[in-house]
């Protein structure tokens, strides 16, 4: 609903190498394109803040993603947050 009602917002999604890969963000993408999505989307490196900040449950140990397995999108620009 949101891509087509012209409300300006931001796509993005917060990656924990335990929990989504390079395929699932492949999907993501796919599914963006499929939809007419034309915005950048934002694929962003989990960061582990410790013991400090609370979640669910504790997460294991994880690996950034390796971002020459993510394929390009002809329709938006795909943009890297938090990893080095």
């Amino acid at each position: 609903m949101l891509i087509g009602s012209g409300v300006d917002f931001e796509t993005r999604t917060t990656v924990h190498s335990h929990l989504l890969d390079e395929q699932d963000v492949d999907a993501i993408i796919s599914d963006l394109e499929s939809r007419g999505y034309r915005k950048n989307y934002y694929v962003q490196n989990f960061v582990d803040h410790g013991p400090s900040i609370r979640t669910l449950s504790p997460l294991p140990a994880h690996r950034p993603l390796d971002r020459d397995r993510i394929r390009g999108s002809e329709l938006f620009e795909i943009r890297f947050r938090n990893f080095d």
